[in-house]
Protein backbone atom coordinates (compact mmCIF):
# COMPACT_ATOMS: atom_id res chain seq x y z
CA UNK A 1 0.00 0.00 0.00
CA UNK A 2 1.42 2.94 -1.13
CA UNK A 3 1.49 6.19 1.70
CA UNK A 4 -0.63 8.46 -1.16
CA UNK A 5 -3.23 5.68 -1.37
CA UNK A 6 -3.00 5.54 3.01
CA UNK A 7 -3.21 8.86 3.41
CA UNK A 8 -6.09 9.55 0.97
CA UNK A 9 -8.62 6.57 2.36
CA UNK A 10 -8.33 8.28 5.85
CA UNK A 11 -9.41 11.36 4.17
CA UNK A 12 -12.26 10.19 2.51
CA UNK A 13 -12.51 8.12 6.01
CA UNK A 14 -13.27 11.35 8.31
CA UNK A 15 -15.52 12.54 5.48
CA UNK A 16 -17.86 9.94 5.95
CA UNK A 17 -17.33 10.05 9.65
CA UNK A 18 -18.02 13.81 9.89
CA UNK A 19 -21.17 13.69 7.33
CA UNK A 20 -23.38 11.79 10.02
CA UNK A 21 -24.09 9.06 7.08
CA UNK A 22 -25.63 5.43 8.27
CA UNK A 23 -22.80 3.45 10.15
CA UNK A 24 -23.67 0.54 8.34
CA UNK A 25 -23.75 1.98 5.30
CA UNK A 26 -20.61 3.61 5.39
CA UNK A 27 -19.00 0.43 7.06
CA UNK A 28 -20.28 -1.77 4.18
CA UNK A 29 -19.01 0.72 1.52
CA UNK A 30 -15.53 0.93 2.68
CA UNK A 31 -15.39 -2.17 3.30
CA UNK A 32 -12.45 -3.30 0.87
CA UNK A 33 -10.14 -0.54 2.37
CA UNK A 34 -11.04 -1.05 5.95
CA UNK A 35 -9.14 -4.30 5.61
CA UNK A 36 -6.45 -2.59 5.92
CA UNK A 37 -4.90 -3.07 9.63
CA UNK A 38 -3.34 0.55 9.63
CA UNK A 39 -6.62 2.02 8.36
CA UNK A 40 -8.95 0.26 10.56
CA UNK A 41 -6.98 1.50 13.31
CA UNK A 42 -6.76 5.49 12.24
CA UNK A 43 -10.58 4.48 11.72
CA UNK A 44 -10.85 3.40 15.01
CA UNK A 45 -9.45 6.08 16.54
CA UNK A 46 -11.62 8.67 14.89
CA UNK A 47 -14.67 7.28 15.88
CA UNK A 48 -16.18 9.60 18.88
CA UNK A 49 -20.20 8.61 18.72
CA UNK A 50 -21.83 5.57 20.26
CA UNK A 51 -23.75 4.94 16.97
CA UNK A 52 -20.97 3.46 15.85
CA UNK A 53 -21.00 0.44 18.26
CA UNK A 54 -23.29 -1.94 17.22
CA UNK A 55 -22.52 -1.34 12.92
CA UNK A 56 -18.84 -1.92 14.38
CA UNK A 57 -20.24 -5.05 16.27
CA UNK A 58 -22.02 -6.53 13.26
CA UNK A 59 -19.20 -6.17 11.12
CA UNK A 60 -16.67 -8.14 13.10
CA UNK A 61 -14.72 -4.94 14.74
CA UNK A 62 -14.79 -6.79 17.77
CA UNK A 63 -13.83 -10.11 16.71
CA UNK A 64 -10.71 -9.70 14.67
CA UNK A 65 -10.28 -9.49 11.02
CA UNK A 66 -9.45 -13.38 9.54
CA UNK A 67 -6.61 -11.91 7.13
CA UNK A 68 -5.10 -10.22 9.47
CA UNK A 69 -1.88 -11.62 11.08
CA UNK A 70 -1.97 -12.49 14.96
CA UNK A 71 -0.16 -8.84 15.50
CA UNK A 72 -2.15 -7.01 13.51
CA UNK A 73 -5.47 -8.00 15.13
CA UNK A 74 -3.66 -6.90 18.42
CA UNK A 75 -3.16 -3.53 17.49
CA UNK A 76 -6.88 -3.21 15.78
CA UNK A 77 -8.98 -4.50 18.88
CA UNK A 78 -6.63 -2.68 21.20
CA UNK A 79 -8.05 0.10 19.54
CA UNK A 80 -11.44 -0.63 19.45
CA UNK A 81 -11.46 -1.33 22.97
CA UNK A 82 -10.01 1.97 23.71
CA UNK A 83 -13.02 3.47 21.46
CA UNK A 84 -15.45 1.75 23.70
CA UNK A 85 -13.72 2.99 26.63
CA UNK A 86 -14.28 6.62 25.17
CA UNK A 87 -18.05 5.77 24.61
CA UNK A 88 -18.54 4.29 28.35
CA UNK A 89 -20.04 7.42 30.13
CA UNK A 90 -22.90 7.69 26.71
CA UNK A 91 -23.43 4.49 26.56
CA UNK A 92 -23.04 2.12 29.10
CA UNK A 93 -24.92 -1.01 28.50
CA UNK A 94 -23.65 -1.17 24.83
CA UNK A 95 -20.37 -0.76 26.43
CA UNK A 96 -20.56 -3.36 28.73
CA UNK A 97 -22.40 -5.63 26.34
CA UNK A 98 -19.59 -5.65 23.50
CA UNK A 99 -16.70 -5.00 25.33
CA UNK A 100 -16.46 -8.74 26.62
CA UNK A 101 -16.51 -9.65 23.06
CA UNK A 102 -13.23 -8.18 22.82
CA UNK A 103 -10.41 -11.01 24.49
CA UNK A 104 -8.19 -9.73 27.10
CA UNK A 105 -5.10 -11.06 26.24
CA UNK A 106 -2.11 -8.57 27.48
CA UNK A 107 -1.61 -5.96 29.80
CA UNK A 108 -2.63 -3.40 27.69
CA UNK A 109 -5.93 -4.46 27.29
CA UNK A 110 -6.26 -5.43 30.70
CA UNK A 111 -5.64 -1.85 31.23
CA UNK A 112 -8.12 -0.11 28.85
CA UNK A 113 -10.83 -2.64 30.17
CA UNK A 114 -10.32 -1.99 34.00
CA UNK A 115 -9.98 1.83 32.76
CA UNK A 116 -13.89 0.96 30.91
CA UNK A 117 -15.20 -0.72 34.33
CA UNK A 118 -14.42 2.38 36.61
CA UNK A 119 -16.09 4.70 34.08
CA UNK A 120 -19.16 2.47 33.95
CA UNK A 121 -22.36 2.40 36.17
CA UNK A 122 -22.33 -0.47 38.99
CA UNK A 123 -24.08 -3.16 36.97
CA UNK A 124 -22.12 -2.28 33.76
CA UNK A 125 -19.15 -2.51 35.32
CA UNK A 126 -19.83 -6.12 36.81
CA UNK A 127 -20.18 -7.01 33.61
CA UNK A 128 -16.42 -6.32 32.14
CA UNK A 129 -15.10 -6.82 35.44
CA UNK A 130 -16.00 -10.30 35.22
CA UNK A 131 -14.48 -10.27 31.89
CA UNK A 132 -11.37 -9.15 33.37
CA UNK A 133 -11.69 -11.96 36.58
CA UNK A 134 -11.47 -14.44 33.34
CA UNK A 135 -8.17 -13.08 31.90
CA UNK A 136 -6.95 -12.87 35.17
CA UNK A 137 -7.34 -16.49 35.52
CA UNK A 138 -5.85 -16.92 32.59
CA UNK A 139 -2.37 -15.60 33.31
CA UNK A 140 -2.86 -12.15 32.04
CA UNK A 141 -0.31 -9.85 33.81
CA UNK A 142 -0.80 -6.15 35.73
CA UNK A 143 1.06 -3.09 34.54
CA UNK A 144 -1.44 -0.25 36.12
CA UNK A 145 -2.22 -1.50 39.76
CA UNK A 146 -3.11 2.08 39.98
CA UNK A 147 -6.59 1.72 37.76
CA UNK A 148 -6.85 -1.63 39.17
CA UNK A 149 -6.81 -0.69 42.84
CA UNK A 150 -9.35 2.13 42.02
CA UNK A 151 -11.68 -1.02 40.59
CA UNK A 152 -12.01 -2.56 43.52
CA UNK A 153 -12.21 0.55 45.71
CA UNK A 154 -15.33 1.87 42.81
CA UNK A 155 -16.92 -1.82 43.37
CA UNK A 156 -16.84 -1.54 47.58
CA UNK A 157 -18.28 2.01 46.95
CA UNK A 158 -20.87 0.32 45.08
CA UNK A 159 -21.83 -2.25 47.00
CA UNK A 160 -20.40 -4.96 44.81
CA UNK A 161 -18.54 -6.90 47.30
CA UNK A 162 -18.67 -10.47 45.35
CA UNK A 163 -16.96 -9.40 42.93
CA UNK A 164 -14.57 -6.67 44.98
CA UNK A 165 -14.02 -10.05 47.02
CA UNK A 166 -13.16 -12.28 43.50
CA UNK A 167 -10.81 -9.25 42.11
CA UNK A 168 -8.97 -8.83 45.44
CA UNK A 169 -8.31 -12.63 45.80
CA UNK A 170 -6.76 -12.95 42.69
CA UNK A 171 -4.15 -10.48 43.68
CA UNK A 172 -3.35 -12.03 46.72
CA UNK A 173 -2.66 -15.21 45.62
CA UNK A 174 1.04 -16.34 46.17
CA UNK A 175 3.02 -19.13 45.90
CA UNK A 176 2.06 -22.36 48.30
CA UNK A 177 4.64 -23.54 50.62
CA UNK A 178 5.54 -26.25 48.43
CA UNK A 179 7.38 -23.64 46.23
CA UNK A 180 4.74 -23.96 43.46
CA UNK A 181 5.14 -20.36 41.57
CA UNK A 182 2.03 -17.65 41.75
CA UNK A 183 0.70 -16.63 38.76
CA UNK A 184 3.10 -13.94 37.02
CA UNK A 185 0.55 -11.20 36.92
CA UNK A 186 2.55 -8.34 38.55
CA UNK A 187 5.89 -8.43 39.95
CA UNK A 188 5.61 -7.72 44.33
CA UNK A 189 6.42 -3.91 43.81
CA UNK A 190 3.59 -3.02 41.87
CA UNK A 191 1.66 -5.98 44.20
CA UNK A 192 2.45 -3.84 47.54
CA UNK A 193 1.56 -0.71 45.97
CA UNK A 194 -1.95 -2.21 45.27
CA UNK A 195 -2.35 -3.24 48.37
CA UNK A 196 -1.60 -0.23 49.77
CA UNK A 197 -3.71 1.61 48.32
CA UNK A 198 -7.35 -0.87 48.42
CA UNK A 199 -6.76 -2.73 51.20
CA UNK A 200 -8.01 -0.98 54.11
CA UNK A 201 -10.85 0.14 51.56
CA UNK A 202 -12.46 -3.70 50.94
CA UNK A 203 -11.55 -4.77 54.62
CA UNK A 204 -14.06 -2.06 55.54
CA UNK A 205 -16.93 -4.37 54.02
CA UNK A 206 -15.57 -7.98 53.65
CA UNK A 207 -13.54 -7.92 56.14
CA UNK A 208 -13.04 -11.34 57.25
CA UNK A 209 -12.42 -12.37 53.98
CA UNK A 210 -9.60 -9.84 52.82
CA UNK A 211 -8.05 -10.21 56.09
CA UNK A 212 -7.70 -13.98 55.49
CA UNK A 213 -6.66 -13.72 52.35
CA UNK A 214 -4.07 -11.34 53.03
CA UNK A 215 -3.02 -13.33 56.19
CA UNK A 216 -2.65 -16.60 54.17
CA UNK A 217 -0.39 -14.14 51.47
CA UNK A 218 1.63 -13.29 54.10
CA UNK A 219 1.65 -16.79 55.61
CA UNK A 220 2.76 -17.80 51.94
CA UNK A 221 5.61 -15.19 51.71
CA UNK A 222 7.10 -16.25 55.14
CA UNK A 223 6.75 -20.08 54.78
CA UNK A 224 9.30 -19.52 51.60
CA UNK A 225 12.13 -17.87 54.17
CA UNK A 226 12.13 -21.22 56.33
CA UNK A 227 15.44 -22.65 55.12
CA UNK A 228 14.48 -25.38 57.19
CA UNK A 229 13.42 -24.24 60.64
CA UNK A 230 10.72 -26.73 61.62
CA UNK A 231 9.47 -24.78 64.53
CA UNK A 232 7.13 -22.07 63.04
CA UNK A 233 8.07 -19.57 65.70
CA UNK A 234 11.62 -19.49 64.77
CA UNK A 235 10.88 -18.37 61.39
CA UNK A 236 10.96 -14.34 60.70
CA UNK A 237 11.24 -13.03 64.15
CA UNK A 238 12.99 -10.00 62.62
CA UNK A 239 10.14 -9.87 59.99
CA UNK A 240 8.82 -6.56 59.73
CA UNK A 241 10.37 -4.74 62.61
CA UNK A 242 9.29 -1.88 62.41
CA UNK A 243 6.58 -2.12 59.53
CA UNK A 244 4.83 -2.78 62.76
CA UNK A 245 4.32 0.61 63.70
CA UNK A 246 5.31 2.62 60.64
CA UNK A 247 4.82 2.97 56.76
CA UNK A 248 6.81 0.18 55.22
CA UNK A 249 9.28 0.74 52.67
CA UNK A 250 9.16 -2.07 49.37
CA UNK A 251 11.70 -4.58 49.60
CA UNK A 252 12.13 -6.79 46.57
CA UNK A 253 14.57 -9.04 48.55
CA UNK A 254 11.42 -9.33 51.32
CA UNK A 255 8.06 -9.89 50.15
CA UNK A 256 7.40 -11.11 53.62
CA UNK A 257 8.95 -7.85 55.21
CA UNK A 258 7.77 -5.55 53.25
CA UNK A 259 3.71 -7.28 53.32
CA UNK A 260 3.28 -6.90 57.14
CA UNK A 261 2.73 -3.05 56.39
CA UNK A 262 -0.52 -3.30 54.08
CA UNK A 263 -1.62 -6.63 56.40
CA UNK A 264 -1.58 -4.14 59.33
CA UNK A 265 -3.29 -1.20 57.95
CA UNK A 266 -6.10 -3.42 56.65
CA UNK A 267 -6.64 -4.87 59.73
CA UNK A 268 -6.46 -1.28 61.94
CA UNK A 269 -9.12 -0.39 59.25
CA UNK A 270 -11.34 -3.13 59.62
CA UNK A 271 -11.52 -2.71 63.19
CA UNK A 272 -11.46 0.92 63.57
CA UNK A 273 -14.63 1.14 60.63
CA UNK A 274 -16.24 -1.88 63.04
CA UNK A 275 -16.30 -3.91 60.32
CA UNK A 276 -15.06 -6.89 62.64
CA UNK A 277 -14.03 -6.89 65.82
CA UNK A 278 -11.25 -6.83 67.47
CA UNK A 279 -11.15 -10.62 69.26
CA UNK A 280 -12.23 -11.85 65.38
CA UNK A 281 -9.19 -10.25 64.56
CA UNK A 282 -7.42 -11.60 66.98
CA UNK A 283 -8.73 -14.98 66.09
CA UNK A 284 -7.82 -15.16 62.49
CA UNK A 285 -4.11 -14.49 63.75
CA UNK A 286 -4.21 -17.32 66.07
CA UNK A 287 -5.31 -18.99 63.22
CA UNK A 288 -1.50 -18.80 61.73
CA UNK A 289 1.59 -20.63 62.27
CA UNK A 290 4.32 -17.99 62.27
CA UNK A 291 6.14 -15.73 64.77
CA UNK A 292 4.93 -12.32 62.71
CA UNK A 293 1.15 -13.35 63.20
CA UNK A 294 1.93 -13.34 67.26
CA UNK A 295 4.15 -9.80 66.71
CA UNK A 296 0.94 -8.45 64.92
CA UNK A 297 -1.55 -9.99 68.14
CA UNK A 298 0.25 -7.85 70.32
CA UNK A 299 0.40 -4.66 68.37
CA UNK A 300 -3.01 -5.19 67.25
CA UNK A 301 -4.22 -5.33 70.87
CA UNK A 302 -2.26 -2.40 71.78
CA UNK A 303 -3.86 -0.48 69.64
CA UNK A 304 -7.54 -1.24 70.15
CA UNK A 305 -7.13 -2.62 73.55
CA UNK A 306 -10.13 -0.53 75.10
CA UNK A 307 -11.99 -2.77 73.29
CA UNK A 308 -10.46 -5.71 75.48
CA UNK A 309 -9.12 -4.65 78.33
CA UNK A 310 -9.28 -7.81 79.83
CA UNK A 311 -7.62 -9.08 77.22
CA UNK A 312 -4.96 -6.86 77.25
CA UNK A 313 -4.41 -7.05 81.29
CA UNK A 314 -4.43 -10.93 80.34
CA UNK A 315 -1.52 -10.38 78.20
CA UNK A 316 0.38 -7.59 79.47
CA UNK A 317 0.65 -10.02 82.42
CA UNK A 318 2.39 -13.03 80.91
CA UNK A 319 5.61 -13.50 81.83
CA UNK A 320 6.76 -15.61 78.92
CA UNK A 321 6.05 -12.41 76.77
CA UNK A 322 7.71 -10.37 78.61
CA UNK A 323 10.61 -12.43 78.54
CA UNK A 324 11.16 -13.50 75.50
CA UNK A 325 13.66 -11.12 73.37
CA UNK A 326 11.34 -12.26 70.14
CA UNK A 327 8.24 -10.10 71.21
CA UNK A 328 10.69 -7.13 72.51
CA UNK A 329 9.50 -4.32 69.95
CA UNK A 330 6.29 -5.02 70.66
CA UNK A 331 5.67 -6.01 73.92
CA UNK A 332 7.42 -3.29 75.19
CA UNK A 333 5.30 -0.28 73.14
CA UNK A 334 2.36 -2.66 74.64
CA UNK A 335 2.84 -2.27 78.17
CA UNK A 336 4.24 1.66 77.70
CA UNK A 337 0.85 2.41 76.34
CA UNK A 338 -1.26 0.30 78.59
CA UNK A 339 0.08 0.34 81.82
CA UNK A 340 -2.63 2.39 83.15
CA UNK A 341 -5.13 -0.76 82.78
CA UNK A 342 -3.11 -2.49 85.32
CA UNK A 343 -4.48 -2.03 88.73
CA UNK A 344 -1.62 -1.51 91.87
CA UNK A 345 -1.49 -5.22 92.29
CA UNK A 346 -0.85 -5.97 88.79
CA UNK A 347 2.04 -3.22 88.48
CA UNK A 348 3.43 -4.73 91.49
CA UNK A 349 4.01 -7.79 89.62
CA UNK A 350 5.38 -6.48 86.15
CA UNK A 351 7.90 -4.13 89.64
CA UNK A 352 8.50 -7.71 90.89
CA UNK A 353 9.83 -9.25 87.99
CA UNK A 354 12.17 -6.18 87.29
CA UNK A 355 13.30 -6.51 91.01
CA UNK A 356 14.10 -10.66 90.41
CA UNK A 357 16.07 -9.78 87.35
CA UNK A 358 16.85 -11.63 84.09
CA UNK A 359 18.20 -15.61 84.16
CA UNK A 360 21.78 -15.27 83.40
CA UNK A 361 22.07 -19.21 81.93
CA UNK A 362 22.02 -17.78 78.56
CA UNK A 363 23.87 -14.71 79.10
CA UNK A 364 26.44 -17.17 80.21
CA UNK A 365 26.14 -19.12 77.50
CA UNK A 366 25.85 -16.42 74.82
CA UNK A 367 29.10 -14.74 76.57
CA UNK A 368 31.19 -17.85 76.95
CA UNK A 369 30.46 -18.71 73.30
CA UNK A 370 31.41 -14.99 71.99
CA UNK A 371 34.06 -14.24 74.40
CA UNK A 372 35.94 -17.65 75.20
CA UNK A 373 35.59 -17.58 79.07
CA UNK A 374 32.54 -17.08 81.52
CA UNK A 375 31.73 -13.31 82.48
CA UNK A 376 32.96 -12.23 86.22
CA UNK A 377 31.03 -11.56 88.76
CA UNK A 378 31.35 -7.66 87.48
CA UNK A 379 29.92 -8.42 83.92
CA UNK A 380 27.13 -10.15 85.38
CA UNK A 381 26.48 -7.09 87.75
CA UNK A 382 26.35 -5.17 84.87
CA UNK A 383 24.13 -7.15 82.82
CA UNK A 384 21.69 -7.81 85.42
CA UNK A 385 21.88 -4.09 86.36
CA UNK A 386 21.58 -2.89 82.46
CA UNK A 387 19.09 -5.16 81.98
CA UNK A 388 16.84 -4.04 84.74
CA UNK A 389 16.87 -0.94 82.91
CA UNK A 390 15.89 -1.38 80.15
CA UNK A 391 12.81 -2.57 80.93
CA UNK A 392 12.27 0.37 83.35
CA UNK A 393 12.45 2.28 80.55
CA UNK A 394 9.75 0.20 79.00
CA UNK A 395 7.46 1.72 82.27
CA UNK A 396 9.10 5.13 82.63
CA UNK A 397 6.20 7.44 82.30
CA UNK A 398 4.99 5.70 85.07
CA UNK A 399 7.25 4.83 87.39
CA UNK A 400 6.52 6.77 90.96
CA UNK A 401 8.50 7.10 94.08
CA UNK A 402 11.89 5.42 94.61
CA UNK A 403 11.40 3.26 91.19
CA UNK A 404 11.46 6.61 89.41
CA UNK A 405 14.62 8.13 91.45
CA UNK A 406 16.69 4.25 90.34
CA UNK A 407 15.51 5.06 86.82
CA UNK A 408 16.89 8.49 86.82
CA UNK A 409 20.25 7.54 88.47
CA UNK A 410 20.61 4.48 85.86
CA UNK A 411 19.44 7.06 83.05
CA UNK A 412 22.61 9.71 84.42
CA UNK A 413 24.69 6.42 84.41
CA UNK A 414 23.91 4.65 80.89
CA UNK A 415 21.97 7.41 79.00
CA UNK A 416 19.25 6.37 76.48
CA UNK A 417 19.09 3.05 75.74
CA UNK A 418 19.93 1.80 72.22
CA UNK A 419 17.79 -1.73 71.73
CA UNK A 420 15.60 -1.15 74.92
CA UNK A 421 12.43 -1.90 72.49
CA UNK A 422 14.36 -3.21 69.52
CA UNK A 423 16.19 -6.31 68.40
CA UNK A 424 18.01 -5.18 65.47
CA UNK A 425 18.58 -1.53 64.65
CA UNK A 426 19.89 -0.29 60.98
CA UNK A 427 21.92 2.72 60.08
CA UNK A 428 23.73 4.24 57.60
CA UNK A 429 25.82 7.62 56.41
CA UNK A 430 25.07 9.12 53.22
CA UNK A 431 25.79 13.09 51.55
CA UNK A 432 28.59 14.96 53.15
CA UNK A 433 29.26 12.94 56.31
CA UNK A 434 32.58 11.47 56.96
CA UNK A 435 34.56 8.72 58.94
CA UNK A 436 37.36 11.99 59.21
CA UNK A 437 36.95 15.01 60.85
CA UNK A 438 38.22 18.15 58.59
CA UNK A 439 40.17 19.24 61.47
CA UNK A 440 42.50 16.08 61.43
CA UNK A 441 43.38 16.26 58.21
CA UNK A 442 44.11 19.90 58.36
CA UNK A 443 46.45 19.05 60.71
CA UNK A 444 48.53 16.53 58.45
CA UNK A 445 51.16 17.40 56.18
CA UNK A 446 51.64 15.40 52.52
CA UNK A 447 53.51 12.61 54.99
CA UNK A 448 50.75 11.96 56.98
CA UNK A 449 48.20 12.28 54.54
CA UNK A 450 49.76 9.09 53.00
CA UNK A 451 50.53 7.63 56.29
CA UNK A 452 47.06 7.39 56.62
CA UNK A 453 45.34 6.62 53.39
CA UNK A 454 48.21 3.47 53.36
CA UNK A 455 45.92 2.23 56.26
CA UNK A 456 42.57 3.84 54.85
CA UNK A 457 40.45 1.80 52.21
CA UNK A 458 37.35 4.12 51.32
CA UNK A 459 33.95 3.41 52.58
CA UNK A 460 32.35 6.29 50.52
CA UNK A 461 32.48 9.25 48.31
CA UNK A 462 32.25 11.09 51.44
CA UNK A 463 35.90 10.92 52.38
CA UNK A 464 37.08 11.43 49.32
CA UNK A 465 35.60 14.54 48.98
CA UNK A 466 36.16 15.90 52.49
CA UNK A 467 40.10 15.00 51.26
CA UNK A 468 39.13 17.53 48.24
CA UNK A 469 38.32 20.20 50.03
CA UNK A 470 40.81 20.31 52.62
CA UNK A 471 43.65 19.72 50.65
CA UNK A 472 44.56 21.94 47.62
CA UNK A 473 44.17 18.32 45.09
CA UNK A 474 45.67 19.97 42.24
CA UNK A 475 48.61 21.02 43.87
CA UNK A 476 49.10 18.09 46.06
CA UNK A 477 48.40 15.03 43.62
CA UNK A 478 51.61 16.93 41.69
CA UNK A 479 53.44 15.69 44.69
CA UNK A 480 55.67 12.48 43.40
CA UNK A 481 55.50 11.24 47.50
CA UNK A 482 52.14 11.36 47.58
CA UNK A 483 50.75 9.93 44.13
CA UNK A 484 53.73 6.71 44.69
CA UNK A 485 51.95 6.27 48.12
CA UNK A 486 48.34 6.23 47.02
CA UNK A 487 47.29 3.04 45.97
CA UNK A 488 45.29 3.09 42.10
CA UNK A 489 42.17 2.52 43.46
CA UNK A 490 42.34 5.66 46.19
CA UNK A 491 44.16 8.02 43.73
CA UNK A 492 41.54 7.72 40.76
CA UNK A 493 38.80 8.23 43.57
CA UNK A 494 40.45 11.02 45.21
CA UNK A 495 40.60 12.44 41.80
CA UNK A 496 37.26 11.60 40.74
CA UNK A 497 35.81 12.88 44.07
CA UNK A 498 37.58 16.27 43.28
CA UNK A 499 36.31 16.65 39.96
CA UNK A 500 32.88 15.84 40.65
CA UNK A 501 32.84 18.07 43.57
CA UNK A 502 32.83 20.91 41.55
CA UNK A 503 29.84 20.05 39.76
Amino acid sequence: MSESFFFNAIRQLRRAVESAGEPLSILKSFEQVLSDPDIRFQFLIMLNSPAWIEPLAATGFFDGHPALSREENDMVLEAALRYLARMAPTAPRSVAYFATYIPITNPRRLSIAVETAIALPSRDGVMITNHIVVALLSGTGITRTDTLSTLIIRLCEQNQILPAMVLFRIVCELSDEDGTARPSRMDDYRLLQMLDKCAPAIAKVAAKDALNAMLVMLRKAVATKQHGKSDPLQISHTCGDQRLRSTHRIGPYDLAGSLVGPVRNAMESAIQSGSIELKAAMNLLDEQPYLIFKRLRIHILNTFADQEPAVARETLLNRDLFDDHRFKHEYARFIDNRFNLLNAESRQTILSWIEAGPDLAKFRELFASNIGRIPNDQEEERRIEYWKYEKLWWIRHHLTGSWAATFVEMQKKYGEPQMADLNVRMSGAFGRESPVDAEELKGKDVNGVVRFLKKWVPPSTTLGKLLAEVLEMRSTLRSPLLRASLRPMQCSFVIYTRSTSKH
